[in-house]
Parts: structure tokens; C-alpha cells; sequence
């Protein structure tokens, strides 16, 4: 595929954001489509309310360069082209591997709760000044 930043094509293999994002050990990651308006106002809105490292992979159309540039119809084709591909992940592994080879899966990847940042060096900065021993016992 062309892009504006790959004119001549991606000499790169292509990586799945959302898998580094759990690989980096985020405490929520969630892919939705911009077809799939509700769920990504609900994806969203969970993981600004999710403490420690959030995100969100946003699949959408880019009709104007993107779309043009590949021959890949019209903004409206394009969202079709979502909806026709996109499994809700509590749906994928009711199907085959076959029928999923073109497919990709949306919702939430990952939620747990982790120690957030800010708690933990709070601690830090409270043991450094000998106000809590208890936090890191020798």
C-alpha cells in the first residue's frame, strides 16, 4: 500500500500496535473501528478512567489520499470494508482460523489493574525521607 509517508511503498514489515501495547504491559488496550461508533465511545471512555498506561487503536478511513491512492473506493466503502471485517473479540473464537484470515478483532485486548506510577513513586519519595520503613523492607 502507498502512503504519504511511503509514496514508493512500506519497505518495513507492518507491527500490530495494540500487541506492543500489551507487550509494554499497559493496563488497558482496546482496538475499535470508526464504523463501530458506540463501542469506540465505551472503549474510550474506560480507558480514560483507567489508571496507569492506556490505549486505544483507532481503525478509520482516509478516503482522501489513502483510499484514493489504493483504489480503495469511496468513505462509504471504506467504513463497509470495517464492518465486513471486524470481529467483536468475544465473537472470534467462535470461528474458524480460515474465516479469520482477512478479519481482525475489536474491543478489549486488556484491563487489569496495575500499580500506577505516581502511587508507587509516592512511596518512594516517603521511604526516602524515613517516613514509611514499610514500604521496602531490607
Amino acid at each position: 500500500m502507498q502512503a504519504t509517508t511511503t509514496a514508493l511503498h512500506n519497505i518495513e514489515p507492518a507491527f500490530n500496535i495494540s500487541e506492543l501495547a500489551v507487550t509494554a504491559g499497559a493496563s488497558f488496550v482496546a482496538r475499535g473501528t470508526v464504523y463501530h461508533a458506540q463501542l469506540l465511545h465505551q472503549l474510550i471512555e474506560k480507558a480514560l478512567r483507567k489508571k496507569g498506561f492506556s490505549l486505544v487503536e483507532i481503525i478509520t478511513q482516509c478516503p482522501t489520499y489513502y483510499g484514493r491512492k489504493n483504489r480503495l473506493g469511496t468513505a462509504v466503502e471504506m467504513m463497509k470494508w470495517q464492518r465486513d471485517r471486524a470481529v467483536l473479540l468475544g465473537k472470534a473464537p467462535d470461528l474458524d482460523s480460515e474465516p479469520l484470515a482477512d478479519k481482525f478483532t475489536i474491543g478489549v485486548l486488556v484491563d487489569k489493574e496495575l500499580p500506577n506510577f505516581m502511587d508507587e513513586y509516592e512511596k518512594v519519595k516517603l521511604y526516602a525521607k524515613g517516613l514509611n520503613s514499610d514500604v521496602f523492607p531490607i
